[in-house]
């Protein structure tokens, strides 16, 4: 297939993953640019289920990678595989999701074919140059434009961007390819639920996280207290803060951890990094709280508060509590 746009969609125990759309909605805007054709690929044991969610819904080109006995994700089984795709068709483009597992073997993929990286991708657009993926950079800090001077690119697709419509089913080829492949190096050991759920994370209408700013766990306390002032109200984690243990990760909020949509927003000592960000951006209003200016947060957040957050919470609680 000469000239043409892979976007490689994930799978969860029940299903087609929501960012699949998304870096399918992100192919078709690199589509638009080029030209090139796009086909979504799914890469499992038994493939046809999916297959079939993205006829539905997509209506465009699909194509299945079977490898038997393939349950779960597996690195090594997903890079041979898609290298050994890639080997027999021309591809200009491969679009992956941003996610755990994509930022895990997209970089791979991309060394082992000889292809340029370009990583957590949150704008494109055509100019003269070029395309140029836009990403953010020192822990969100700063805005990056990235050409991709050699081809093929492989690109991450930050989560929660680029929004997806349901198509009306056409016409579009359908293809499974069988791969025989088995691990040297992993051995899959099954799934180890988490202590506790983000449950609460996805219902909860006001959520108070909790980050590295936060200086050490006994902080911990006037988060909850601030949380508790709140109906509806959930305590949330970045992924430093859950590392420590100071909160079980069924509390984490960002690409490896829940994907949340509340009312209320409220980031207490958080820097802002993409991969945060990405599990919050559809809440309703975002405050954060920062001692730091120059926080990658206040590019995002709706209310900005410079202020050490040891200081400005205990003043905001006791003016809640004489205001009843």
């Amino acid at each position: 297939m000469k000239n043409a746009i892979l976007a490689v969609v994930e799978t969860t125990e029940t299903g087609l993953h929501p960012v699949s759309l998304e870096v399918i909605a992100f192919a078709e805007i690199l589509a638009g640019f080029t030209g090139y054709p796009v086909t979504a690929c799914v890469i499992g044991d038994a493939v046809d289920g999916i297959l079939d969610q993205l006829e539905t819904r997509t209506g465009g080109d699909i194509l299945g990678i079977s490898i038997p006995g393939l349950t779960g994700y597996d690195s090594e089984s997903y890079i041979a595989a898609l290298f050994d795709l890639l080997a027999a068709q021309d591809f200009s483009y491969i679009c992956i999701p941003h996610s755990a597992r994509g930022a895990d073997f997209a970089p791979v993929l991309a060394a082992k074919l000889g292809a340029t990286c370009v990583s957590g991708v949150e704008k494109s657009e055509n100019g003269e140059g070029g395309i140029t993926f836009t990403r953010r950079v020192l822990n969100g800090k700063r805005v990056a434009r990235v050409i991709a001077e050699k081809m093929p690119a492989v690109v991450t697709v930050q989560p929660g961007i680029f929004k997806w419509e349901n198509r009306t089913p056409s016409t579009g080829k359908r293809r499974i390819k069988k791969f025989s492949y088995v691990s040297e190096k992993i051995e899959p050991l099954g799934l180890k639920p988490a202590r506790s759920d983000a449950g609460s994370l996805q219902t909860a209408d006001i959520v108070v996280a909790a980050g590295n700013g936060i200086g050490n766990a006994e902080n911990l306390d006037m988060i909850k207290q601030l949380a508790d002032r709140f109906p509806r109200s959930a305590v949330a984690g970045s992924r430093p803060v859950c590392d420590r243990q100071w909160l079980p990760y069924g509390c984490q909020v960002g690409v490896t951890g829940a994907v949340v949509r509340p009312r209320l927003y409220i980031a207490c000592g958080i820097s802002g990094a993409s991969q945060h960000i990405a599990g919050l951006r559809e809440s309703g209003c975002i405050v954060a709280i920062n001692r730091d200016p120059h926080a990658a947060f206040f590019n995002f957040a709706d209310l900005c508060i410079v202020e050490d957050l040891t200081t400005f919470i205990p003043l905001l609680l006791e003016r809640m509590n004489d205001s009843g």
